[in-house]
C-alpha cells in the first residue's frame, strides 16, 4: 500500500539524511552512487535544491566496534570517531555528485549565509549530533518544511521487522506514536528510523519526516516528485 503523497506538504528546497549503510553497506557501493548522481540532476533539472546529511553507517559501527576492542569507552570519542566515518562517507557521495554540489562540507551547526549550488553537504560538528538531528536544524534554518530520511526499512513498523516477523508496517505516525517505538537516548551505533533527538526536534519545529528505503531509488524519485510511494510519514 502506497502513503498518498497529496498529503506531504513539499517545497523547492529539500532535505535529504541519507543513512551511511545505504551508500557504503559493505564498501562504497559505486554503483549507487551513479544512480543517486542521476535522480539529483534530473531533479535538478526541475528546480529543485537539496540538503544532504550522510551518515557514517556500516563504517562507523566497524570503527567504533574495533575502538571500544582497544579499549576505547569514552562515548563521546567514540561519537568522535562516528563522526570520522560521516566525514568520509559524504567526502565520497559529495565527490560523486560533482558540479551539482558545493565543494565544500559545511558544519550542521554553522550553515552557510546562502545556498551557492544545488546540492550542499553537511556534516556534525560535535559529538552527540546525529546525521538526523543536524539535517533537521539544516530544514528549520532553510525553512524546508519536509524531510527524507533515507534508511534502509521500507517503513517504520511496530516493532524492528528484523527480529519479529509479525512487525507491521506503519504509514502514517503522529510524533508522540513514534516515540513509544524507540529509545529516549542517542547512544554511539544506535540504529533507529529516525533517532530520538532529531524526532523531537523535528516535532517542537514542526518539520514532517518520510521514512523511506534509499536503495529503491525509483520509489525515492516517487516520493520526490509528489507521486504514491511506499513509506512512512510522521507528523505532528
Amino acid at each position: 500500500m502506497n502513503v498518498a503523497l497529496g498529503k506531504v506538504r513539499r517545497d523547492r528546497l529539500m532535505t535529504l539524511s541519507i543513512g551511511g549503510s545505504i551508500v557504503a553497506p559493505d564498501g562504497i557501493d559505486v554503483l549507487y552512487l551513479k544512480r543517486l548522481r542521476a535522480l539529483m540532476a534530473a531533479e535538478v533539472r526541475r528546480g529543485y535544491r537539496f540538503l544532504i546529511a550522510i551518515g557514517g553507517g556500516a563504517l562507523a559501527r566497524e570503527l567504533q566496534t574495533a575502538a571500544r576492542a582497544a579499549g576505547v569507552r569514552s562515548e563521546t570519542d567514540l561519537h568522535w570517531i562516528g563522526i570520522g566515518a560521516v566525514n568520509v562517507n559524504s567526502l565520497v557521495v559529495q565527490k560523486a555528485l560533482g558540479r551539482l554540489a558545493d565543494p565544500r562540507l559545511y558544519p550542521a551547526a554553522r550553515p552557510p549565509a546562502r545556498l551557492r549550488a544545488p546540492i550542499t553537504m553537511f556534516v556534525p560538528s560535535r559529538p552527540g549530533r546525529s546525521t538526523d538531528t543536524g539535517a533537521v536544524r539544516l530544514a528549520m534554518h532553510f525553512h524546508a518544511a519536509t524531510l527524507f530520511n533515507l534508511t534502509n526499512i521500507n517503513y517504520v513498523y511496530t516493532k524492528d521487522p528484523k527480529r519479529f516477523s509479525d512487525a507491521k508496517p506503519l504509514r502514517f505516525l503522529r510524533w508522540p506514536a513514534y516515540w513509544k517505538l524507540i529509545p529516549r537516548r542517542v547512544t554511539p551505533g544506535l540504529q533507529t528510523p529516525f533517532d530520538p533527538v532529531a524526532s523531537r526536534l523535528a516535532a517542537a519545529a514542526g518539520v514532517q519526516v518520510v521514512v523511506l528505503n534509499g536503495r529503491n531509488l525509483k520509489n525515492v524519485k516517487r516520493a520526490l516528485d509528489g507521486r504514491p510511494f511506499r513509506g512512512t510519514v510522521i507528523r505532528g
